[in-house]
């Protein structure tokens, strides 16, 4: 869990333009893996 923070500090002086793509980004990452994840157990217990 420290990679957040070591991110808040490296972002801090940049644009917010590309805070929020990195936060939206991540965010939209760890559903597409969820989904995937999901979609593959579901496959395997067939």
């Amino acid at each position: 869990w420290i990679m957040p923070v070591m991110m808040f500090f490296i972002f801090k002086g940049m644009p917010a333009g590309l805070v929020l793509y990195w936060t939206i980004f991540n965010i939209l990452s760890v559903i597409h893996q969820y989904y995937i994840q999901k979609h593959f157990k579901m496959k395997e217990a067939q």
